[in-house]
């Protein structure tokens, strides 16, 4: 406490205004006890004008708290919002358990019973004191504070001489005559010493104390809050009672668990009351099914205590006797109707407490029976699950095989299990410990980030406050708000610009969507103009009504000073008459008219910003794929992390490797890992045999059209906003996470398909859970795993690299994983935020592309294939319009249905033998791997790409005697083929089309060094540049022994005093890690030549005299290894004799960084 010796100058209002600045600094958040202590302290022990006994001060403090509450964990954010419904305020919550949340509802039930009286009026004094104070420090909406500072922050002089914790006697009374009070209504939260106060103490950890009951202190000049804190505690207090008084026990009960039990009902979707069970005023019911053999039975418990007395307010609810035989007898009968009614065996109880005071105790009973939350921390975990709550089954059932510290309830526990991806996995020495201490709240980062990104709070819109939202899909910078109980997007669009609101509605009907699109367009582009210009568009708020008809003309209509109309016609947008560049115009020039706008806005910004960024936003751009078509089918799944670490385990408890902590040599670990992989199938083939009908096949097809959706969605829809967000510098991440996820559930879902169609593992078994999907799902991943640590194992011959099994009996990665996930990691961000750059690569670089007229390729086609390409396209075609005529999304029709339809209607039956030889999957195919050439076993190895053997390449199936495939799926295929034609890397079978991919490859390198020297050549107009310079023995430049090539580029730089020598090589992406692997391969064979012409440059550096007679020995030389793509190679080994490599992409935007 050295550092509290500057108290001792202070007299006790100026101590006590020092504490309390500290308490309301967000740097001093987790400190709050402590300081809280020091100033109750200085509150009951100094005197007047004299100075503060530090020494007595510091020896107080450590005998009455020597552990625990000097040693804080922040729990709760410092600054959060309590939303009411006519205002939200932002309220210090450091101290709450969840009154900020309690008051929002007592408040709805107060409007209810329309009850205003003075004891409510007084709460929302203390709420409005909050917000201002948090004002006066410029906080935002939401505060995390600084959980691990060691030390006080402390305020300067200047910053006390305006503490924000002190108020004049105007501004009390100001305050206070908006609620229709006077000055003397805060008499009864004035501290004075005699007054009455708890024997709890905070010295006890206890929220309770002169400090909580009384938060104002009176100055010669007005008032101090001693508090910040306390503000809301007594908000809640002053609601609580009002509401006991006003409406009665069994009321307050009823409404409030009736209100808690709407919103967990809103957040699921699809819940249900219980029929047949006794409801009582604090115990309601509902169900909510969680899987096919699974329900969860909530029971919602509220508690309201008959009588309120100032000793018992600040304490915790004890849940009596009488309650807890009605809770369980809730919880029995509920658990026995749901399997009389529904016939499962499988019910996870939760008991959801709801306050509005805080339950501190229950009988083990209750606990023994189910998971316990309150209700706002049930909140957050159906939103951090996103609606998964089949998880919380697994949770309860993982927990019960661990002890936990008696002062961890079951939110702490489940943070922790969170945190740890869904598992109570703990460090490589201890997998799954048998005791657990949480120290904290886990979550509350987490909480922090989602309310951050959510920024819930109250708006004025159109006559009448509404709660808000941020919209989601927009970064969290672009100010985009929208109904706060909308799932969609609602039927408006609040845009918050920089002097004004702008309020756009639009109509909740079948044109909605593109309304929706229309209005997000239209903010984008006036916010974009403000951050560009830094200036403001509107001086005043607008309301914009948007009106879409099928026909119609385009029309502006004016109501008042503020409100317009746009009248658009749907066939004007799809004939591309109108865009929105004029309608922003339009609009634009409206508000010119009406003198709407700011003093600097002209319309050349609005030009000036659609020329600089393309002019399309979202709706006025054709999509130009048929991925991104909304159908209806948009399937979603994550790959379970419990069931992952399930898997982990099952593998560990099989093999119990002995002993432990031993890493094994190359041979041995290659024979660990193909055991783990013959047990991963042997586990995986009942599941299989599960998913074997075909409807179960068609579901599994659904979800691999979903996700097809959802990647062409999220990579077209981020195409849009990247071109904006660079404009004006916003930097957005969310998206590529959803990527990320997409892809690896789309290749697990394809591979899984493919083992069912050619393993044909019929059984009559059926799916007795989603569990087993999930678990499917993770054996599939675990595989894709193992499969490649025998590719890198196969790639080594160093026994450093071989398997380790650590102290707790898995297996710990291997090295060379970390370097493959980095590249695929940075590859995947550089597709996905460069496409500025990589379109202007594009541009000087163009991709190679092949005549698909030209008859070579269409004889190499037919040679290959057996059918032309023409006719490949034609089926397409015919088999996108069967599943149209039909009208289904997934195809699931007959055989002979199939073949009449597409190629005895045109095509040709004589086409169909050869086309489904080579492009659809059906189980006989599995007959001919490792007999046919053409199929290797590894078509069947879910870690290789570019197989003939896969749905990618075969997306049309045979099963069952019907053909099955989605159209987004061949729509796919479509392009993939042609991809890899065009890359040069087809997996060939017929001599025709090795020998055109083999040119290919010839041309494409070709253009690409061509294109190169003709960039460079431009953007470096003050260098020298040659290309192909040869080194050898009867060349220019003389190497004795033999010829060792030559420089692809050869550059001179002479105000860098630097040649630089580029070897350049058409590289293109490692798509798996497999093929990093291989590419590795491909880098150590090419780079033997470069090392040698660097050998060489080494002792004949003045031969280039003979190509530049300028240069001397002052001339250094560089060499540089440069790929089209990123290079795979610099992820693993480094590069020798000083050779650096490059990417084309890295100097695409900067060349002169040759010469560096």
């Amino acid at each position: 406490m050295k550092e509290l010796s500057f108290l001792d100058k202070y007299d006790k209002q100026q101590a006590l205004s020092c504490m309390s600045y500290m308490m309301g600094m967000k740097e001093n958040s987790a400190w709050k006890y402590n300081l809280a202590i020091i100033q109750r302290y200085i509150l009951e022990n100094s005197n007047g004008d004299m100075p503060i006994d530090v020494t007595f001060l510091k020896k107080e403090f450590y005998e009455l708290i020597p552990k625990g509450v000097t040693d804080e964990v922040q729990a709760n954010l410092c600054i959060d919002q309590c939303i009411t419904e006519d205002r939200s305020y932002s309220v210090y919550a450091l101290m709450s358990e969840g009154e900020q949340y309690a008051i929002r509802r007592m408040d709805m039930i107060a409007r209810k019973y329309e009850v205003n009286d003075k004891l409510m009026r007084i709460g929302r004094v203390m709420l409005d004191i909050s917000d201002i104070i948090c004002e006066r420090f410029g906080y935002g909406r939401y505060e995390l504070g600084e959980l691990c500072n060691e030390y006080f922050i402390f305020p300067n002089n200047k910053e006390l001489k305006n503490n924000p914790l002190l108020f004049s006697d105007r501004d009390i009374l100001k305050i206070l005559k908006g609620y229709n009070l006077d000055d003397k209504s805060l008499e009864i939260m004035v501290y004075e010493k005699d007054k009455p106060f708890s024997d709890l103490s905070i010295y006890k950890n206890q929220l309770s104390g002169p400090l909580e009951w009384y938060p104002l202190y009176k100055t010669q000049t007005g008032y101090l809050v001693l508090s910040p804190y306390a503000l809301l505690l007594c908000a809640h207090s002053f609601f609580f009672k009002s509401l006991v008084n006003n409406v009665g026990k069994e009321n307050f009960e009823d409404a409030y668990g009736r209100i808690c039990l709407e919103e967990i009902v809103i957040k699921l979707d699809n819940c249900e009351e219980l029929q047949g069970i006794k409801q009582y005023s604090d115990v309601k019911n509902m169900v909510y099914r969680l899987d096919i053999d699974k329900y969860a039975s909530f029971t919602f418990v509220t508690n309201i205590p008959d009588r309120i007395e100032l000793d018992k307010m600040f304490e915790t609810e004890r849940v009596t006797d009488e309650l807890s035989s009605r809770i369980i007898e809730c919880l029995i009968n509920n658990e026995s109707q749901i399997k009389s009614i529904s016939n499962v065996s499988k019910v996870l109880n939760i008991i959801v407490f709801c306050g509005p005071k805080v339950f501190g105790s229950f009988c083990s009973t209750i606990a023994a029976i189910g998971l316990v939350f309150s209700v706002d921390q049930l909140g957050w975990i159906v939103e951090l699950l996103n609606k998964g709550l089949y998880n919380l089954y697994w949770f309860l059932e993982d927990k019960r095989k661990i002890r936990f510290a008696p002062i961890n309830n079951d939110f702490e526990i489940f943070g922790f299990y969170y945190k740890h991806e869904m598992t109570f996995y703990v460090d490589d020495d201890i997998a799954i410990p048998t005791g657990l201490t949480i120290s904290g709240n886990p979550l509350l980062y987490d909480i922090y980030k989602f309310l951050w990104e959510k920024d819930e709070h109250v708006e004025y819109i159109c006559s009448k406050l509404e709660t808000v939202k941020h919209l989601a899909d927009f970064a969290d910078e672009v100010p985009f708000y929208i109904n706060s109980l909308s799932k969609n997007d609602g039927s408006y669009l609040l845009v918050k610009l920089r002097d004004a609101d702008m309020f756009l509605f639009y109509s909740f009907n079948k044109y909605a969507q593109i309304s929706a699109q229309i209005a997000k367009s239209i903010g984008m582009w006036l916010f974009i103009i403000e951050e560009k210009f830094n200036i403001h568009v509107l001086r005043c708020p607008v309301t914009i009504f948007i009106n879409l008809t099928e026909n119609g003309t385009f029309n502006f209509s004016h109501f008042k000073r503020n409100e317009l109309r746009i009248d658009i016609s749907l066939s004007d947008i799809n004939n591309l008459n109108i865009d929105e560049y004029y309608i922003v115009k339009g609009l634009c020039e409206m508000f010119m008219n009406k003198r709407l706008t700011g003093r600097n806005f002209t319309m050349d910004h609005l030009k000036q910003v659609f020329l600089e960024t393309g002019g399309h936003f979202l709706f006025a751009e054709s999509q130009g794929s048929i991925a991104v078509i909304d159908d209806g089918l948009k399937e979603c799944m994550t790959i379970s992390k419990r069931f992952n670490n399930v898997v982990l385990t099952n593998i560990q408890e099989h093999f119990n490797w002995s002993p432990k902590g031993v890493k094994y040599n190359i041979q041995d670990s290659k024979k660990i890992v193909k055991d783990i992989i013959t047990y991963l199938n042997q586990l995986l083939r009942p599941l299989l045999e599960k998913l074997s009908k075909r409807g179960e096949l068609i579901k599994l097809l659904e979800l691999h059209h979903g996700q097809l959706f959802w990647l062409a969605l999220t990579n077209s829809r981020y195409i849009y906003y990247k071109r904006v967000y660079d404009y004006i510098g916003i930097h957005e991440t969310k998206q590529h996470t959803f990527e990320q996820g997409y892809q690896e559930t789309n290749a697990l879902c394809k591979w899984i398909i493919e083992q069912i169609v050619l393993g044909q593992p019929f059984n009559e078994n059926k799916l007795e859970s989603v569990d087993e999907i999930y678990y499917a799902f993770s054996i599939a991943h675990q595989l894709e795993v193992f499969s490649t640590f025998m590719d890198i194992l196969n790639n080594t011959h160093d026994d450093n690299d071989g398997i380790e099994i650590l102290e707790n009996g898995r297996i710990a990665k291997l090295l060379a994983i970390d370097d493959i996930n980095k590249y695929m990691i940075d590859f995947s961000r550089e597709q996905f935020y460069e496409q500025e750059r990589l379109i202007k690569m594009g541009i000087h670089v163009p991709d190679f592309e092949i005549d698909i007229k030209d008859k070579t390729f269409e004889l190499a086609f037919v040679a290959e294939y057996g059918i032309s390409y023409s006719d490949y396209k034609n089926i397409i075609t015919k088999s996108i319009d069967l599943v149209n005529e039909e009208n289904v999304v997934i195809a699931n029709f007959e055989l002979q249905t199939f073949i009449d339809y597409v190629f005895n209607n045109g095509i040709g039956t004589d086409k169909y033998q050869p086309f489904k030889e080579h492009f659809m999957l059906y189980g006989e195919l599995a007959q001919q791997i490792g007999r046919d050439k053409k199929f290797k076993f590894s078509d069947t190895y879910a870690t290789r790409h570019n197989r003939k053997l896969e749905l990618a390449t075969r997306p049309w199936i045979i099963y069952d005697g019907h053909v099955l495939y989605s159209y987004k799926s061949i729509y796919r295929s479509h392009i993939v083929l042609y991809e890899r034609i065009r890359n040069g890397r087809l997996s060939c079978s017929s001599k025709e089309m090795t020998t055109f991919e083999s040119k290919v490859n010839d041309k494409k390198g070709k253009a690409f060094n061509e294109a190169v020297f003709v960039f460079l050549s431009k953007e470096l107009p003050n260098s020298d540049i040659k290309k192909e310079v040869k080194i050898g023995k009867n060349e220019v430049l003389v190497n004795e022994d033999k010829n060792i090539g030559d420089f692809d580029l050869l550059l001179k730089n002479d105000e860098n005093k630097v040649i630089v020598g580029i070897e350049l090589k058409d590289f293109i992406e490692c798509r798996t890690p497999y093929e990093f692997l291989c590419a590795i391969k491909t880098y150590r064979y090419k780079l033997i030549h470069v090392y040698e012409r660097c050998k060489w440059l080494d002792k004949e550096k003045m031969q280039l005299k003979k190509i530049y007679p300028s240069m001397d020995e002052a001339y250094r030389i560089k060499m540089i290894f440069m790929t089209h793509h990123k290079s795979s190679h610099k992820y693993m080994e480094n590069m020798e004799h000083g050779v650096v490599e490059m990417s084309l992409l890295e100097i695409i935007e900067n060349p002169s960084i040759l010469f560096e």
